[in-house]
């Protein structure tokens, strides 16, 4: 049986677009084959079936986000790298993205398959822990509220993180949400 030969990452890109536009349940297979351009035998042969694909389109999609948001929250200044990341979601939001992959697929499966929680749970708990650290610098910095423990800012950002991935992108005023970032950043940062 021959290979079939195309750009993983490509089809993938077009995978996710359609898992978050109609959700899982209601993306078809021939959903996917127009989207990807793949006939169905060969989106079977690389991905076993839709729910295959949809693991790998997450994966995928972590995998991007994650490099994107170390751009940000490696900033000298631990605030101003979670206020940059918070600022790239409301962007994704309101001009590209209105709909998150993992937000949508939480929405679709809400713990009922193990494999996929799993890769739902993971990216959370990293960012969690990314967003803790950088308050624990912010702290040792002198940046951070005295008040603030470094693991509930982080509790609290990753509640707002959760909220703006889904947000009703037909409610994203964008200059609001920007407002509302910078107030919690500000709240957040000592005198």
């Amino acid at each position: 049986m021959r290979t079939a030969e195309f750009d993983r990452e490509q089809v993938l890109e077009a995978a996710m677009e359609v898992f978050c536009k109609k959700g899982y349940v209601k993306t078809t297979m021939q959903d996917l084959k127009e989207a990807t351009g793949l006939h169905p035998g060969s989106i079977y042969c690389a991905f076993k079936n839709k729910r295959g694909m949809l693991l790998a389109a997450l994966n995928q999609f972590i995998q991007s986000r994650w490099r994107q948001s170390q751009l940000c929250l490696d900033s000298d200044d631990p605030l101003d790298g979670i206020q940059c990341y918070l600022h790239q979601l409301v962007e994704k939001l309101c001009m590209h993205h209105p709909h998150c992959l993992l937000s949508r697929t939480v929405a679709d499966f809400s713990a009922v398959d193990s494999d996929i929680r799993d890769a739902l749970e993971q990216p959370w708990q990293e960012l969690l822990q990314r967003l803790e650290k950088s308050l624990v610098k912010a702290q040792q910095q002198g940046i951070l509220k005295p008040a603030v423990s470094p693991r509930d800012g982080a509790w609290l950002l990753l509640v707002s993180v959760f909220g703006l991935r889904g947000f009703p992108s037909f409610m994203a005023d964008a200059k609001s949400l920007h407002a509302s970032i910078d107030l919690q950043i500000n709240l957040l940062r000592s005198e």
